[in-house]
């Protein structure tokens, strides 16, 4: 399902998803920096792709899942990109009126360790953020 490109959607900026990053290994150790500027830049982009005026992921889910399966799946970080790929669509959720409540994460999470090993997929993730997150606004 797509969704129409006017609607005021608020995406990350490939700072704010760096910045996720620095804060994951000072919070969590790992080693900083990054493996491969193309595949965070691709992950990054991903949920905001489209073809005239819809995007190719659904809102919010579809969106949220683009960031957490492929930040996950890219490995651009030198360390770190299981909980970025977590807390980008976390955040992202957030922005945009819905949380992930806590009884949930641990669903989530398994779902971004297995994207992260090849044995996930985006389609998932996004059936299970739709099932959990809670709307907010």
């Amino acid at each position: 399902m797509s969704w129409p490109s006017s609607v005021a959607i608020r995406f990350l900026t490939l700072e704010q998803i760096h910045a996720i990053h620095r804060d994951m290994v000072a919070r969590y150790g790992g080693e900083p920096g990054v493996l491969n500027a193309s595949m965070v830049e691709s992950a990054a982009a991903m949920p905001q792709a489209g073809f005239g005026d819809s995007y190719f992921h659904s809102f919010p889910f579809g969106m949220a899942a683009a960031y957490a399966f492929h930040l996950a799946a890219n490995h651009g970080f030198a360390d770190g990109n299981k909980r970025v790929g977590f807390v980008a669509a976390d955040v992202f959720l957030e922005l945009n009126g819905w949380e992930l409540p806590e009884a949930g994460e641990a669903g989530f999470r398994d779902l971004i360790l297995a994207a992260a090993a090849g044995a996930g997929n985006k389609a998932d993730i996004e059936a299970f953020l739709a099932e959990h997150a809670v709307r907010t606004a």
